[in-house]
């Protein structure tokens, strides 16, 4: 047997970099990104001692949830100001070789160790571009439940930021003195930039975390999105009106829906989320998976015999890989970091689940990952316009609105969909990235209805035997739908067995529509592709004129 009880810990909700790298923790080292990221132009300014300015100094990236896009921000803290008093790890830090960024710390209390970029690809470059103060701001922290106002969360987080570097020790020297709470959330950030700039004489870098979590909470709801969106505008203009103040600004978040809306207040962010050379910046290709995990794939076969006849990676690779965020078909396809790890992890600790692994079967996360109660909610929505068949087509460059936005691009930016085809002459398409999201989605929206898997493990194996073998009236009857029934010809997709319910109207028309299919699903210009058992929302309004009735939420169903 292979000794690998000292495995490095695997941390699936933690994303502290000088934490787990104190720990000699679970880590894909993805600074080889940072030569293109954090280019400079240009060298250090010796008479001025000024270091050379980025090349982007705006950066955008949008991912969806758990990527490691909140450990990448906290990466890049780290590497441009080490650790700062506070930290856990900056008592070690105290002891051993310092980095190159150690010579232009503003105080020994701060500290900059070597250990923390050791063997790691960016290692000789950290310290090209000197110590800079960090201002990290973290928006998830600023939404209002309520769909209140956001400028009273906002003064309230963005004092807490300002207190802290205060007890750093930057003083807020006349004629300025330290914000208070009626102070604007954009003076109070103004002011923060001024104030570091002042005692370091270094320009600060902001990190912006879910910069459009605030938004989110709008979607599908009838609050009024617009002073939201008036309230973020007016503090994100700082980031572009202190360009000459800031040395850098790196913003990311779930979904690129709000840049049209929130960005003409600060146009000057380059977006690299769908560039494929940054297409693997957050999340694992399968090269890293095949480095980084294989010490755990032999210490799963240690611990169960069985898993050494099994391809493990395999079975990782149709549920967890698929991931491109880029209709460029060049674009790398990644892990999801967080469920990949969360289910080794889950594996890794419990007998039970070592065998059912042994049997291809693995555990899901995603649930914990996307949004299920969002995206989910808004298919039963009977209000919400469904894309119908535009898995097939382009979504929209953004959504057009904020409350009510395009379900298909909602879908792609969530990571529901993922980017599919655009070789060989065929058009690039969206469909589910694996069989993880697949299968939770179809779980997530029939949580929704009166039968909940979670009590009935073998519903959805049932619903997709019924749909294979073609009965209609036992999947209807199964599945607990409730209405009239008719067995339409698929037109267009050849010999595929459909069944559509819903209820009717008095006239006989029907309001809502929900549909099943099972076989090949025909992609743009004939080509072909398999789409495993999913749920998606179908609602068709009614045919005649006066008020519109409120049909129960439906579904649509497909199936490899």
């Amino acid at each position: 047997m292979s000794e690998h009880f000292n495995l490095p810990p695997l941390h699936t909700s933690q994303a502290d970099f000088a934490a787990i790298r104190s720990r000699n923790g679970f880590y894909v080292d993805k600074t080889r990104f940072f030569g293109d990221l954090l280019a400079v132009d240009g060298d250090w300014n010796h008479l001025y001692n000024a270091p050379p300015s980025l090349h982007h100094s705006h950066l955008f990236m949008a991912r969806p949830r758990r990527f490691g896009k909140t450990l990448l921000l906290d990466t890049l803290e780290t590497w441009f100001q080490g650790l700062p008093p506070e930290h856990p790890a900056s008592v070690a830090g105290k002891s051993g070789a310092g980095s190159r960024l150690a010579i232009s710390l503003p105080d020994e209390s701060w500290t900059a160790p070597a250990w923390l970029w050791e063997s790691l690809a960016a290692e000789d470059w950290h310290g090209t571009h000197g110590w800079h103060p960090v201002i990290r701001l973290d928006m998830s922290r600023t939404v209002n439940p309520n769909l209140g106002p956001l400028q009273p969360v906002l003064q309230g987080y963005l004092l807490q930021v300002a207190a802290l570097w205060r007890q750093r020790g930057v003083a807020w020297d006349d004629p300025w003195t330290f914000p208070v709470r009626s102070d604007a959330p954009d003076a109070i950030l103004s002011d923060l930039i001024r104030a570091l700039e002042q005692h370091y004489k270094r320009s600060p870098v902001v990190l912006v975390d879910e910069y459009d979590a605030p938004l989110v909470e709008f979607i599908g709801t009838d609050g009024d999105v617009a002073r939201a969106v008036a309230e973020l505008r007016q503090l994100y203009r700082v980031l572009k009106d202190n360009k000459a103040g800031l040395y850098g600004v790196f913003m990311t978040g779930i979904t690129r829906f709000a840049r049209r809306h929130l960005f003409s207040a600060a146009n000057n962010f380059t977006d690299i989320s769908e560039e494929s050379g940054y297409g693997d910046l957050c999340g694992f290709t399968e090269d890293e998976v095949d480095l980084y995990c294989a010490p755990y794939r032999e210490r799963l076969a240690d611990l169960e015999p069985t898993l050494r006849h099994r391809d493990i990676q395999a079975d990782w690779r149709v549920r967890y890989n698929g991931y491109r965020f880029s209709r460029l078909p060049s674009t790398p396809r990644v892990y999801n970091p967080f469920t990949l790890t969360s289910a080794l992890a889950s594996v890794l600790a419990s007998p039970d689940r070592r065998r059912e692994a042994a049997e291809g079967i693995w555990p899901s996360a995603w649930s914990e990952s996307g949004h299920p109660g969002l995206i989910a909610r808004l298919a039963n929505d009977t209000h919400w316009p469904m894309p119908g068949d535009r898995t097939a087509t382009m979504p929209d460059d953004g959504l057009r609105a904020l409350s009510r936005p395009d379900y298909t691009t909602l879908m792609l930016e969530t990571g529901y969909y993922t980017w599919h085809g655009g070789r060989d002459g065929t058009a690039a398409h969206l469909n589910f990235p694996n069989l993880e999201v697949a299968e939770m989605w179809t779980r997530d929206i029939l949580e929704l209805r009166d039968y909940a898997p979670a009590q009935d493990e073998n519903l959805v194996p049932d619903l997709k035997t019924c749909l294979v073998g073609g009965d209609v009236e036992g999947f209807r009857l199964r599945g607990g739908l409730h209405g009239r029934y008719r067995s339409p010809e698929p037109a267009g997709r050849g010999p595929v067995p459909h069944a559509a319910a819903g209820p009717v109207s008095a006239d006989g028309r029907a309001h809502a529509v929900g549909e099943v299919h099972v076989g090949r699903v025909v992609g743009p210009r004939g080509s072909s592709r398999r789409s495993h058992l999913c749920l998606r929302g179908q609602v068709q309004p009614p045919r005649q004129r006066g008020p519109r009735p409120n049909p129960r939420p439906t579904v649509r169903t497909r199936t490899p």
